[in-house]
């Protein structure tokens, strides 16, 4: 293998309690809803129940004006055929966010509110994060072999605190910003060298969002490892998978090991 290309957020960090700081942003003008109920809901979600995991949905036209009205509404979604084509009528539900924010425009809240949201709750994420001192070494250690590569589809201006309070802004031989992943992820790649896509079966990409990150590269033949911590909720079609960044330090450290 020559190139590894990580995911950033939820692969190389793992947060999966930010929900309750999301959701609290948005109820702060909002009575309809209890911060707990939410909460409830997503950690069910998450568990596999209400609704299928990485799938394509197409969103709600109606609002929900009560818990029961929201968890009928989540209950009803029907999967729709998987594409690349951006359509804001449909989304995958490839991760948490993707959850918080299909639950957000099931009950109304406005793209303002919505963004405002997404920033409070990265600041948030920003003051917990924790260095991983056995994850850094192994990413290091692979790319002391082979281009390692890490794409954020966060801008540059949020997510380079990130990468650095993990301890990780020397650790890679490029970090890609604001990739607009799926749709723009193969022009990023390109626009950093086009010469890693012509040796397809060499990269390996790893990402905790199926759609974002590993859709693309699984069907072009590349190794694909899709990191997921809820290990109940619905798996893509044969994809390998990692549960936790000790697995996922494990596994690079074989790659670095040539095994």
């Amino acid at each position: 293998m020559k190139t590894l290309i990580l995911d950033c957020d939820g692969t190389v960090y793992q947060d999966l309690d930010f929900d309750l700081v999301y959701f609290e942003y948005i109820l702060r003008n909002d009575a309809r809803f209890e911060l707990k109920h939410l909460h409830e809901l997503c950690e069910l979600i998450m568990q596999g129940e209400i609704l299928r995991m990485n799938t394509q949905i197409q969103l709600p036209e109606r609002h929900a004006q009560t818990i029961m009205e929201l968890t009928d509404m989540l209950a009803h979604l029907e999967p729709v055929k998987v594409t690349l084509n951006n359509d804001p009528r449909f989304l995958y539900l490839g991760d948490l966010w993707a959850v918080l924010t299909l639950i957000g425009k099931c009950i109304g809240v406005d793209e303002v509110t919505a963004q405002k949201a997404f920033y409070h709750t990265r600041s948030w994420q920003l003051k917990h994060l924790e260095v991983n001192h056995a994850l850094n070494d192994a990413i290091r250690r692979c790319n002391e072999k082979m281009t390692v590569c890490l794409l954020t589809n966060s801008p540059e201006d949020t997510a380079h605190d990130f990468i650095e309070k993990l301890g990780l802004t020397d650790a890679f031989s490029v970090i890609l910003y604001d990739c607009h992943k799926p749709y723009g992820l193969m022009d990023a790649i390109k626009a950093y060298n086009p010469q890693i896509l012509d040796d397809i079966e060499n990269i390996t990409m790893i990402g905790d969002h199926y759609y974002n990150d590993l859709f693309q590269f699984k069907a072009l033949g590349a190794t694909a490892i899709w990191m997921n911590p809820y290990p109940k909720i619905h798996r893509p079609n044969q994809i390998f998978e990692l549960n936790s960044l000790k697995e996922l330090t494990a596994y690079l450290n074989c790659l670095a090991s040539g095994n």
